[in-house]
């Protein structure tokens, strides 16, 4: 599956994959419970800001990655591979998914690497997945309450209190797609290989019919996918202003409290974003794949 790769060619914005950022954001965490309460106010208050203005360029740098990553996918789709594939070969797939099970037993197919799962079951797993995780909504969030979070530090309001309650609902949300996704790696840890017997990832024919309905119900994913790139680049210069916000305004507080929730926020966040990568990329492998079975269980059965 996708995986987010160090790259630090660039010294002057290099990115952070994201074994990294929750390395060192740990790091952060592990450091502000050790800072002593009882030391002068003035002292703690620039440990915490030091720790928190380290941890809002970090993630920007993250969020390099992401984009860099993200962005190798197509910005301008109209439609996904099986819906070109399924449109163009209508007649032989509707003759395919009518003919017998016991036909098809033995066809070796293409299957994603490692995938252990059935087709069908790795596809709705992932698509529960990316539906939890609800990539629109999360983006479109966090850049209010960046927004939001700029112009409280700026008219010197009470901006802890308004975005922990905010980031306490997000980190929820996002702890249950986390949840689902470890539990549904299952479905790609097989040992790699090419090729399987039709009936050990399909149990029926009703199965290859049901996952080429649920690609192309899932091909809103890829769709949406430009839309996201957009908001990777707003949150990128928004994550850049904050930085300048806070290091330029001497009045600007935090508290321990505060910084570990963000510290757990931007963790949270780093890591939505990078399953949301892998995610739509293994839709991409699944679709792929769906067209390899649909032509070698045609040529293993051209007569019909």
């Amino acid at each position: 599956m996708y995986k987010i790769q160090l790259d630090s060619s660039s010294p002057e914005q290099y990115t952070l994959s994201i074994k990294n950022f929750t390395h060192l954001m740990d790091q952060y965490l592990q450091y502000i419970d050790t800072l002593d309460d009882s030391v002068s106010t003035e002292a703690l208050s620039n440990s915490l800001m030091a720790v928190f203005t380290a941890m809002i360029d970090l993630f920007g740098r993250f969020m390099n990655t992401a984009k860099t990553n993200i962005f190798k996918f197509p910005r301008s789709l109209k439609r996904s591979e099986i819906r070109a594939y399924t449109e163009s070969h209508a007649v032989m797939v509707q003759r395919i998914e009518r003919s017998s099970f016991d036909k098809f037993m033995t066809a070796e197919i293409d299957v994603p690497s490692r995938m252990s799962a059935t087709y069908l079951s790795a596809t709705s797993n992932l698509n529960s997945t990316l539906t939890t995780i609800g990539i629109s909504d999360l983006s479109a969030r966090f850049i209010t309450m960046m927004k939001s979070l700029i112009i409280d530090i700026n008219g010197s309001k009470d901006y802890e209190n308004p975005f922990t309650s905010s980031a306490t609902n997000v980190m929820a949300k996002l702890t249950a797609a986390t949840k689902l996704y470890n539990i549904h790696l299952k479905d790609y840890m097989d040992k790699p290989g090419k090729k399987k017997p039709f009936s050990k990832v399909f149990h029926n024919m009703k199965e290859l019919k049901e996952l080429r309905v649920t690609l192309l119900d899932m091909e809103k994913n890829l769709l949406g996918i430009s839309a996201v790139q957009k908001r990777l680049d707003t949150l990128d210069a928004i994550t850049s202003k904050l930085f300048s916000v806070v290091n330029n305004n001497a009045k600007a507080n935090v508290s321990k409290k505060f910084v570990r929730v963000m510290a757990n926020f931007l963790k949270a966040q780093a890591i939505g974003y990078e399953m949301y990568g892998e995610l739509v990329s293994a839709q991409m492998a699944l679709e792929h794949n769906y067209t390899e079975v649909m032509e070698t269980l045609y040529s293993f059965d051209p007569a019909g």
